[in-house]
């Protein structure tokens, strides 16, 4: 729904045409209107002269407008306005009195801002269809748990001076995509940005319906095929022909000379991330890029990174009394909160996982759902696993898949570098370099502060390293994989 003009926007008209002549108005609160950037002039603090020139011409083109629906009224405003001519000057003109004047030019100030004002919602419409096209889902996911990541990336995303690089990390199904989906709706409609293109590098799909599915001879989001991807959002279709290198250059050119807000979602392999961002970087400033990735990229100077943890058990609770709300799944709404907090205890604050669940109430008794989470039996519960942890998986070294093989060993609390290389029956350095490996790719998580660290997993990991892994395993013959001696393999979370 498009908001109602706001009380304030025949005041700014006023105030700037009562200073049309001046060489330096003040034009403030002109820059949260979408409509100034179709004359040029985007970004959070256009230049001055900028500004005013883009609030000149909409007023011309309100004018313009209003002569079609009162050709009195923008008669008016341009004597006393435009041509500067004095309320008596108008008054003798027009034949009227300076109080029928001064009343008729408040009419008119009125019935001008009501057609700049469709105007701004016209091109609102327009850009929100057009870019909502973009985006993976029609609509946005209801988010739990996360307020304040919402609040910081909103302000990244609205700073003018900093951040150019965002990543949304963290591990699968924790509502990376969801929380760009959203972010991406907020400033859909604000001046800051010239346009914003989304584009996927998604290899695996996983829907609560239909389960996994891999995107056929779908490779690593190469440098080409960002560019190629970014034309076609762009609409550069004259860019198309050219060399790599040229195309390079004209996108760099272009991102440099205006705001974008460019989203790479799901930068999920090395050879994504390794081959994109030291170009995105290059490229950024004033446009912004933000990224979704499994992979932390707080390595990177330049890039800064908001990571999303799992939910606490109220925001969990509440998303399953939701969803179960909404797909109305009465067993499951009216359930005691002890009757949840099972699923919690199993699945952890996966947001994915959870609803997963949530719908296989309508088929199984809960207590076969947890004991299926645990065996990792049944298709979508095998499907969910591969797509959380199969590619993360299969890029870790042999140290760390033994590291993390040996976090359940380790306290619910955390455990310290020597104790994990207690439990891993592995060399101290060793389990640095697999620590490291494994908090850049979110299967491990810090805690503590700068003082002491500690090092601990999501509980849909740790039912996950329970016996789905085993069954990799099994299909390896590297000798490397054993878990070490005390790891359980077997038994669900105690």
């Amino acid at each position: 729904m498009m908001p109602s003009m706001p009380d304030t926007f025949p005041d700014l008209i006023r105030g700037a045409l009562r200073q049309w002549g001046d060489l330096q108005p003040d034009l403030t609160g002109w820059n949260r209107y979408l409509k100034i950037s179709a004359f040029g002039a985007t970004g959070p603090h256009p230049p001055p002269a900028i500004l005013a020139r883009a609030v000149r011409e909409w007023i011309y083109e309100g004018l313009k407008a209003l002569e079609t629906e009162d050709p009195q009224a923008a008669q008016l405003l341009t004597w006393r306005f435009l041509d500067e001519e004095s309320v008596s000057q108008v008054a003798h003109r027009a034949h009227l009195s300076p109080s029928q004047v001064m009343h008729r030019q408040r009419m008119a100030i009125r019935a001008l801002a009501q057609v700049m004002w469709r105007g701004e919602l016209a091109l609102r419409r327009q850009r929100m269809a057009h870019i909502q096209a973009r985006l993976e889902t029609p609509y946005p996911s209801h988010l739990f748990g996360v307020a304040d990541k919402q609040h910081e990336l909103l302000d990244s995303l609205s700073d003018h001076r900093s951040r150019w690089v965002i990543v949304l990390d963290g591990i699968g199904g924790i509502g990376k995509t969801a929380l760009a989906d959203w972010a991406v709706r907020q400033v859909i409609t604000a001046p800051f940005y010239a346009d914003i293109a989304w584009i996927s590098a998604r290899q695996e799909v996983f829907t609560l319906w239909s389960g996994l599915s891999v995107r056929p001879a779908c490779p690593a989001l190469t440098l080409e095929g960002f560019l190629d991807a970014l034309i076609a959002q762009l609409d550069l279709s004259d860019l198309r022909p050219l060399s790599p290198t040229r195309k390079l250059d004209e996108v760099r050119a272009l991102l440099k000379e205006q705001p974008y807000l460019i989203v790479v979602d799901n930068l999920e392999t090395v050879a994504d991330y390794q081959a994109l961002v030291p170009h995105l970087l290059d490229m950024a400033t004033p446009t912004r890029f933000l990224l979704t990735s499994r992979y932390s990229l707080r390595a990177y100077p330049g890039v800064y990174s908001i990571t999303l943890q799992e939910l606490s058990w109220p925001d969990s609770l509440e998303l399953m009394r939701h969803e179960a709300h909404e797909r109305g799944i009465h067993l499951l709404g009216e359930a005691s909160e002890e009757a949840l907090s099972q699923i919690y205890r199993v699945v952890g604050g996966n947001p994915l996982a959870l609803k997963l669940v949530v719908g296989q109430i309508g088929v199984f008794a809960l207590p076969t759902i947890l004991e299926n989470l645990r065996q990792a039996r049944g298709r979508r519960i095998e499907e969910i696993y591969r797509y959380i942890y199969w590619r993360s998986w299969h890029a870790l070294s042999d140290a760390a898949r033994r590291v993390l093989l040996s976090m359940p060993l380790v306290s619910s609390h955390g455990g310290t570098l020597e104790q994990i290389a207690a439990s891993s029956e592995l060399p101290i350095s060793q389990v640095v370099d697999a620590i490291e490996e494994l908090v850049r790719l979110s299967l491990v998580l810090q805690v503590g502060d700068l003082r002491e660290q500690r090092y601990t997993i999501h509980q849909l990991t740790e039912t996950f390293l329970m016996r789905e892994v085993v069954k990799w395993q099994q299909a390896s013959s590297d000798p490397a994989l054993t878990p070490p001696s005390g790891a359980r393999t077997s038994a669900g979370p105690s």
